[in-house]
């Protein structure tokens, strides 16, 4: 190779590079690389960052203990009003009613709510329906018998047909 050649080469070697560069430069903003907060927008989630997922991790069970412990002052509640109407000398009836329920598949949360308040297990089966889907239990639910009475909470109920 000759000198004169050697220099051609080199010069559209340089041209080609700078042609690379400026086209990247003008270009390369619109084509970046996906982030992952371009992929989940679409689909309906949202980026959280690491500390705050562990933050609201924390109060979900925070909140969850709360709800237990208040279940149980309920219940503790519910005991002793029904042993100071027992010490009043009033006759209390025993108005526990108790019943096995059967889930089978397919069931859907309307219809275990409306089996329920039907055999005076809840009082209110919108609210009872209600109450499961805030609790995200809704898509838990188990095939299954489960002995059940008009005592236990919504919670206790919830809990039990979602193991």
């Amino acid at each position: 190779m000759n000198k004169q050649s050697l220099r051609a080469f080199s010069l559209g070697i340089l041209i080609s590079v700078a042609i690379l560069f400026f086209s990247q430069l003008i270009i390369g903003k619109d084509i970046q690389t996906n982030t992952g907060k371009d992929l989940a927008a679409p689909e309906g989630y949202k980026l959280v960052k690491t500390k705050d997922f562990d933050k609201l991790t924390n109060d979900l069970q925070e909140k969850q203990r709360k709800i237990e412990q208040l279940q149980k002052e309920n219940d503790e509640l519910r005991n002793k009003l029904n042993k100071d109407k027992n010490n009043d000398g009033q006759k209390v009836e025993s108005s526990i009613t108790t019943y096995k329920l059967e889930i089978k598949e397919g069931m859907t949360l309307t219809e275990i709510a409306a089996t329920l308040e039907e055999h005076h297990i809840v009082d209110d089966k919108s609210k009872f329906e209600q109450f499961v889907i805030e609790q995200k239990m809704d898509r838990s639910i188990q095939i299954g018998s489960y002995s059940l009475n008009s005592d236990m909470s919504y919670l206790t109920i919830a809990k039990l047909i979602t193991k």
